[in-house]
């Protein structure tokens, strides 16, 4: 369904895996969680609900909110993760050449590093670093499948999603903020069921990777070696672990093969970054976070495995719970992705790579477009019966002072300036009504149409004069520009009318001439026409 009007509400993170749902909201600003929850849930049901027809998860949802939540929940917009095992992200460097042509060279990443076809996913990107010659571009992808279900799942229980990320980004989110991201690390984040990797460099995700071995894959793997009931050794790998004790030597006897392939994937991921992404960069530090991160010795493991210094991340000395009783300790380390969700920062909007279905963030766009539209109508509105009332009432005061005119033939003078004066600004306010409406009914984006026309720019040319207004589109415009000679600007006609613009058409040379005695190098100056094309919409 098209929504009509969209206004911004504080956000709350909604955490989707194929063990459970949790929820939490917090205040960024001041890290108060204010309400939050879990449900865990059937794997097998779950996976019906994310690749079948089945309503397991909506109705979970719904359960969860109704009857779950510990607090409350400030509002019903959510960021939702969605399991990193089902999402790819990764970082490349591409020169300073194709950025006009970002979304071809995105395209051919994905064609090249995903297994499967760009259009069954959802691909967001942003441009994450910059200098003269390279641009590094933080690319995300997601199966449209699993995005419309989880979306589909939300909006049936009442929630409006305005942001969909894989979970392992809002882990490093977090780890940022909480945990000395910023330093060049790794992140082992080991669920129930599986585990993710990835390594954070200046506060992105450079890449990720992932193994089907998680916290529940441990207490089988010592059920099975020690002969014991599954209660059990879930305490024993809680309570015991990996420390230090008399029964050390059989619990990591019996979970070595599954330690080791967490391990062997680890340095897989690490050395792809070495080679791949950054080669000059050295890694500081592994962070070990999840479900299966509360087994005790487990970042010595770690630290020993891979040489590197290893710890679990505990990133709750930063949260402040209030009055709210705060979860129990070994299911603290559950909740550190849908915390990640919740902390974002309204600021922070705009440099999420945001895998929400493209037709969903157009629809965004544009209802909160026509908020500040309405606010815009509403005021010129007011406006205008302001101006109307002063009208009227100068109009009366116009009309008794007839009856003396002769007399008061300065005043009257005086107060039919100020009656014409009135009528004028009424009429501009009433032609900014329908310039406002114009904005509405084409959705034309000015913006758009400056970077649509920048796109075509070639290396050599700059515009030196531009005039944009709503009488611009459909006729003929004049822009000026600079250039280092005449075959650039012949460049420039070449992308326009080669290309086959669908913002642009008609283009003219007008005139050229060479500017004497510049120093800039641009000593061209043209003049060209060209029509902006109607019904460009965002």
């Amino acid at each position: 369904m098209t929504k009509l009007f969209y206004t911004d509400k504080p956000i709350i993170g909604l955490d989707i895996s194929s063990t459970g749902i949790k929820i939490m909201a917090i205040n960024p600003k001041r890290w108060l969680v204010l309400g939050y929850g879990s449900l865990d849930l059937e794997p097998i049901k779950v996976k019906e609900s994310l690749e079948g027809n089945s309503t397991y998860l909506a109705e979970n949802i719904k359960l969860l909110i109704k009857e779950k939540i510990i607090g409350t929940l400030p509002s019903n917009h959510v960021v939702i993760g969605v399991p990193t095992s089902r999402s790819y992200s990764r970082t490349f460097n591409l020169p300073v050449s194709v950025e006009h042509k970002l979304k071809d060279a995105v395209e051919l990443e994905v064609d090249q590093y995903i297994p499967i076809p760009a259009s069954t996913l959802y691909i967001d990107y942003k441009i994450i670093e910059r200098n003269k010659k390279e641009i590094t571009v933080l690319m995300g992808a997601v199966s449209k499948t699993i995005v419309d279900k989880c979306v589909n799942a939300a909006e049936s229980a009442g929630l409006v999603v305005s942001i969909v990320e894989p979970g392992m980004t809002a882990v490093a989110r977090l780890l940022t903020k909480t945990e000395e991201g910023h330093l060049p690390s790794v992140i082992v984040d080991i669920g129930p069921a599986s585990t993710d990797i990835a390594v954070l460099e200046k506060d992105n995700i450079r890449i990720t990777g992932g193994i089907t071995v998680g916290g529940n894959t441990f207490t089988l793997d010592i059920a099975k070696k020690l002969n014991v009931a599954l209660e059990n050794a879930h305490q024993l790998k809680v309570l015991n672990g990996l420390s230090a004790g008399p029964r050390q030597e059989k619990i990591e006897t019996a979970l070595e093969p599954s330690l080791k392939r967490i391990i062997a994937e680890t340095n897989k991921v690490i050395r792809y970054y070495n080679e791949r992404i950054n080669k000059s960069q050295k890694l500081e530090q592994l962070l070990v976070v999840g479900s299966g991160s509360n087994m005790p010795g487990i970042g010595e493991y770690f630290t020993n495995g891979l040489i590197m210094p290893a710890r679990v991340a505990s990133p709750w000395q930063k949260l402040d719970f209030g009055k709210l009783p705060e979860p129990a300790r070994q299911f603290r380390s559950r909740y550190i992705t849908v915390a990640g969700l919740a902390s974002i920062d309204r600021s922070e909007y705009s440099k999420i790579v945001n895998l929400l279905p493209y037709k969903s963030k157009l629809q965004n766009n544009a209802a909160k477009a026509n908020v500040i539209l309405v606010k815009f109508t509403a005021i010129l509105g007011l406006a205008a019966i302001f101006l109307a009332f002063a009208s009227f009432a100068t109009w009366m005061f116009l009309n008794n002072m007839e009856m003396d005119a002769i007399a008061n033939t300065k005043t009257n003078t005086t107060s039919s300036k100020t009656y014409d004066s009135y009528k004028a600004q009424a009429q501009a306010l009433v032609a900014s009504i329908n310039t406002g409406k114009n904005i509405l009914d084409r959705q034309t984006s000015y913006s758009d149409i400056i970077m649509g026309l920048a796109s075509y720019m070639p290396a050599g040319v700059v515009i030196e004069s531009l005039s944009l207004d709503s009488t611009t589109f459909g006729t003929p415009m004049s822009l000026t520009l600079r250039a280092k000679s005449i075959n650039n600007i012949t460049r420039f006609k070449d992308a326009i009318t080669n290309q086959g613009s669908v913002i642009f058409s008609g283009y003219t040379l007008q005139s050229s001439t060479t500017v004497q005695n510049d120093t800039s190098g641009y000593n061209t100056r043209a003049s060209i026409s060209l029509t902006i094309n109607k019904g460009i919409q965002q």
